[in-house]
């Protein structure tokens, strides 16, 4: 643990990792300026943005931070806070920012363009029971109206 450390930061939702920085290598004050988008879509409780020293074989806990998806949902979070479960005294503090998109029909970041007058095939899920869709799924005058029955 001494000298310098090769940190990175990964980000999970309640303990699965959706994000992870770039490793700076033999830095002690670490700056890494990365944008995430994280599909937040579930019943997550709480974000931990944790720390790690790169080594080879197992890499070190540096320290992390969890946040409440609540905090988050009521606005930006712009803050530097001290790292929990570090693993000396050292007064390690990490400066981070959440704020919440909302969710858009635009699809213009995507590599692939939008389009017209394509044919989407929707199918039932094999793991619901017919009993769970409402009488009438679509509704498409030209189309027959569909009607669930038993999968595949």
């Amino acid at each position: 643990m001494a000298g310098v450390s090769d940190p990175y930061c990964s980000v999970s939702l309640d303990g699965k990792r959706v994000a992870k920085t770039r490793t700076i290598d033999n830095c002690l004050e670490p700056v890494w300026n990365e944008e995430f988008f994280i599909d937040v879509n579930g019943d997550y409780t709480s974000m931990t943005i944790t720390v790690r020293d790169k080594d080879p074989g197992k890499d070190d806990l540096l320290g992390r931070v969890t946040v409440s998806l609540d905090r988050v949902s009521k606005g930006l979070i712009n803050e530097t806070t001290d790292l929990e479960e570090k693993y000396d005294d050292s007064p390690s503090k990490l400066t981070y920012e959440l704020s919440v998109v909302p969710l858009s029909w635009d699809i213009s970041w995507t590599p692939f363009a939008p389009r017209h007058n394509c044919q989407v095939t929707l199918y039932q899920s094999a793991h619901v029971d017919k009993r769970d869709f409402p009488p009438s799924i679509i509704n498409v005058t030209s189309l027959p109206q569909y009607e669930p029955e038993a999968c595949w």
